[in-house]
Parts: C-alpha cells; structure tokens; sequence
C-alpha cells in the first residue's frame, strides 16, 4: 500500500482550512495547529495497518477516535466562541444602556 501521507494530508489541510475561512484567521489557525498536532497518531495509524501490525478494523477505530476528538473540539470552540460572542454582546448594550442614561440623566 505505497501512497504518500504527506501529498493526502497536505490537500486534507487545505480543504479543512478553506473550509474553516468564513471562521477567519482563528478558526483557520485552529484548523492547523489541530491537523498537525494529530499528524503524527494519523501517520502511524496508517504506517502500522500498512505495515499489518493492526487489522483494518483497529485502524478504522483508531481514525475514528481521532475524528472524535477534533469533532469534540470543535464542538467546545463553538460553545466557547458563542459564549464570549454573547459575552461581547451583553457586555456592548449594557455600556451603551449605562452611558446613554447617564447622557440623559434617566434612570430606568
């Protein structure tokens, strides 16, 4: 089973990293250093099914614990992201609330 990792891994980057664009710059930097931070588990899983030191189906798990991960980071950074999203939000209105009566000297 000759192919080379480097060549699929390098396009899969690109993909994930095109795909994490409308996220901006921190999405995609999280999309890299997440890919590259599992690289090495990726190329070994695929080194010793190569190499028939683990069955297919251990691999497939072993890929499929690796995909579960990101995916669980992901998830987390979504809640993150949204929590300070909200954060921001409420934080803006009630300056705005606070500094506009105070301006007018109104007291709700």
């Amino acid at each position: 089973m000759a192919f080379n990792f480097d060549q699929i891994f390098k396009e899969a980057l690109s993909v994930g990293i095109a795909a994490a664009k409308p996220g901006g710059n921190e999405a995609q930097d999280w999309m890299k250093k997440s890919a590259k931070a599992n690289e090495d588990a990726l190329r070994s899983i695929i080194q010793e099914f190569s190499n028939r030191n683990i069955s297919k189906e251990t691999a497939q798990y072993l890929f499929g614990q690796n995909e579960r991960a990101l995916r669980a980071e992901a998830a987390a950074l979504k809640v993150i992201a949204h929590a300070a999203a909200q954060a921001a939000v409420n934080g803006f209105f009630e300056a705005l609330r606070t500094g506009i009566l105070a301006a007018l000297k109104v007291a709700l």
